[in-house]
């Protein structure tokens, strides 16, 4: 059993128990550990020094929270057209408590490990959109400013855990090889504290997602009806504020007042109506405080793309 020591400051430490590395499960630790005798991987099917090296680079608080990998198994992983998209199993219960962040930096050359970190055109945008496709997977979609290679770290908790040595660790590690980007890169809006998709905060104020569970839609262009329904009466009752919405346009900069339309009410269902065009977009659910204040509850990223039909040769 292995002891952690965590500075607190230059003159106290807190010293706790780590059991990561007492009893583990095999299938984890053959992640991190290579035995010489391959016996000792305790493993049916076992890997090789080549599998070592090339898979994914998982640690301990990838497993606490019983993720899953389903899309990325090696750590080289490619960037198509300056985009990623990891895609990692979740518990369908626990991980509405789980929440995850992810720093990328680049390599400031092929032959050394150093990186730096990412410039961004301004401070509006973020490279990356973490949300729950569904209850049971986390996507991590990642977009690159330029080519080169990037290390990409995934860090995750469970905020129900209050320790003053717990704080976001280590899920997964990636290096990411950016061949290509378009000519004109779209970053992401710089999400809220409620984040992306249905989640805590939206079930805090009594309501469930009732059309579109994810923190993504796509779409062809034209109309679209987003629906919430309200759950718990009296937490919904006990917020006493009305509910807007916005639409805005990706890579916009920003600048000016955003228009603020109302929801519809027709029992206990809450529903916003309204058309796009084609492109990407973003719509903020906020609810109304007063004194032009807002307080945001849900940011959905809405892709509106115009799907082109090909044909079929069969001989």
């Amino acid at each position: 059993m292995l002891l952690t020591y965590v500075l607190i400051s230059f003159a106290d430490f807190v010293y706790t128990c780590d059991e990561n590395f007492f009893l583990t499960d095999p299938l984890q630790i053959v992640y991190t550990h290579f035995p010489e005798d391959e016996n000792w991987q305790l493993l049916d099917d076992k890997k090789t020094v080549s599998d070592f090296e090339t898979m994914v680079f998982l640690k301990d608080r990838f497993f606490n929270l019983e993720m899953r990998v389903l899309s990325h198994t090696e750590c080289n992983a490619y960037a198509e057209d300056g985009e990623i998209d990891i895609l990692f199993g979740l518990h369908p219960e626990k991980s509405v408590n789980h929440t995850f962040l992810c720093v990328a930096t680049v390599f400031t050359d092929k032959s050394t490990t150093k990186t730096k970190p990412v410039q961004l055109p301004d401070t509006n945008v973020q490279l990356d959109f973490i949300h729950r496709a569904n209850d049971n997977v986390l996507s991590v979609k990642v977009r690159f400013p330029e080519v080169g290679v990037y290390k990409l770290e995934i860090v995750g908790k469970d905020i129900n855990i209050v320790a003053p040595d717990y704080d976001y660790d280590w899920v997964a590690i990636y290096k990411v090889h950016v061949d290509s980007i378009p000519e004109k890169q779209t970053f992401f809006p710089v999400v809220e504290e409620a984040g992306w998709g249905p989640g805590k905060t939206l079930a805090d104020i009594g309501l469930a997602a009732l059309s579109h569970p994810s923190g993504e839609i796509n779409m062809k262009p034209g109309p679209v009806d987003i629906k919430f329904k309200i759950i718990d009466q009296e937490k919904f009752e006990k917020a006493q504020a009305s509910l807007v919405y916005n639409v805005t346009r990706t890579g916009d900069d920003g600048d000016g007042e955003q228009e603020q339309n109302p929801f519809q009410r027709n029992g206990d269902v809450l529903q916003a109506s309204f058309n796009l065009p084609e492109g990407e977009f973003k719509m903020s659910s906020a609810i109304q405080l007063g004194d032009g204040m807002f307080g945001i509850f849900l940011d959905i990223i809405i892709e509106s793309l115009i799907l082109i039909a090909t044909n079929t040769l069969r001989c």
